[in-house]
Protein backbone atom coordinates (compact mmCIF):
# COMPACT_ATOMS: atom_id res chain seq x y z
CA UNK A 1 0.00 0.00 0.00
CA UNK A 2 2.51 2.99 1.16
CA UNK A 3 5.88 2.63 1.50
CA UNK A 4 8.08 3.56 4.46
CA UNK A 5 9.75 7.14 4.81
CA UNK A 6 12.61 8.60 6.02
CA UNK A 7 11.36 12.17 8.52
CA UNK A 8 13.10 15.18 6.71
CA UNK A 9 16.20 14.93 9.11
CA UNK A 10 17.37 13.93 12.83
CA UNK A 11 16.07 16.74 14.30
CA UNK A 12 12.48 15.55 13.11
CA UNK A 13 10.97 12.95 15.47
CA UNK A 14 7.58 13.68 14.81
CA UNK A 15 4.99 15.22 13.03
CA UNK A 16 1.40 15.42 13.38
CA UNK A 17 -1.63 14.96 10.42
CA UNK A 18 -4.68 16.75 10.02
CA UNK A 19 -7.37 14.50 8.46
CA UNK A 20 -9.96 16.38 6.76
CA UNK A 21 -12.38 15.38 9.26
CA UNK A 22 -10.30 17.09 11.81
CA UNK A 23 -8.65 13.91 12.85
CA UNK A 24 -4.84 14.28 14.36
CA UNK A 25 -2.52 11.12 13.27
CA UNK A 26 0.68 11.80 14.91
CA UNK A 27 3.35 9.66 13.25
CA UNK A 28 6.93 9.82 15.82
CA UNK A 29 10.85 8.50 14.85
CA UNK A 30 13.29 8.49 11.84
CA UNK A 31 11.26 6.18 10.25
CA UNK A 32 7.52 6.17 9.61
CA UNK A 33 4.34 4.30 7.69
CA UNK A 34 1.78 5.94 6.58
CA UNK A 35 -1.55 4.29 7.27
CA UNK A 36 -2.96 5.71 3.43
CA UNK A 37 -2.35 8.27 0.80
CA UNK A 38 -3.05 10.91 2.51
CA UNK A 39 -0.80 10.56 5.22
CA UNK A 40 1.89 9.64 2.61
CA UNK A 41 1.31 12.81 0.51
CA UNK A 42 1.32 15.17 3.76
CA UNK A 43 4.53 13.72 4.87
CA UNK A 44 5.80 14.24 1.65
CA UNK A 45 5.01 17.53 1.46
CA UNK A 46 6.65 18.19 4.86
CA UNK A 47 9.83 16.84 3.68
CA UNK A 48 9.63 13.08 4.08
CA UNK A 49 11.53 11.05 1.56
CA UNK A 50 11.12 7.15 0.85
CA UNK A 51 13.04 5.01 2.79
CA UNK A 52 14.58 2.59 -0.15
CA UNK A 53 14.20 -0.48 2.39
CA UNK A 54 15.53 -2.88 -0.20
CA UNK A 55 13.02 -6.31 -0.05
CA UNK A 56 15.34 -8.58 -1.72
CA UNK A 57 18.80 -8.58 -3.33
CA UNK A 58 18.93 -8.59 -7.56
CA UNK A 59 21.71 -8.53 -9.56
CA UNK A 60 24.38 -10.67 -11.06
CA UNK A 61 24.53 -13.82 -9.08
CA UNK A 62 26.42 -17.02 -9.74
CA UNK A 63 25.36 -20.48 -9.00
CA UNK A 64 27.94 -23.43 -8.80
CA UNK A 65 28.01 -26.02 -11.29
CA UNK A 66 28.69 -28.62 -8.90
CA UNK A 67 25.75 -28.52 -6.42
CA UNK A 68 23.44 -25.65 -7.51
CA UNK A 69 24.24 -23.62 -4.20
CA UNK A 70 23.40 -19.59 -4.78
CA UNK A 71 26.85 -17.47 -4.39
CA UNK A 72 27.99 -13.78 -4.99
CA UNK A 73 31.90 -15.40 -5.66
CA UNK A 74 33.54 -18.27 -7.93
CA UNK A 75 33.84 -20.16 -5.61
CA UNK A 76 31.34 -21.78 -4.02
CA UNK A 77 31.15 -21.69 -0.14
CA UNK A 78 29.44 -25.16 0.16
CA UNK A 79 31.09 -27.83 -1.70
CA UNK A 80 34.17 -25.82 -2.82
CA UNK A 81 33.31 -26.06 -6.53
CA UNK A 82 33.39 -23.07 -9.41
CA UNK A 83 30.46 -20.89 -9.97
CA UNK A 84 29.81 -19.22 -13.44
CA UNK A 85 27.57 -15.92 -13.69
CA UNK A 86 23.54 -17.01 -14.01
CA UNK A 87 22.00 -15.67 -17.28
Amino acid sequence: MTNKLLMPNDAVKEADITRPNGFKRRYRGGIVEPVDSHDETALREFGATPAGLATGMGGDGRRCVDCGFASWFTTCSRCGGTCTREE
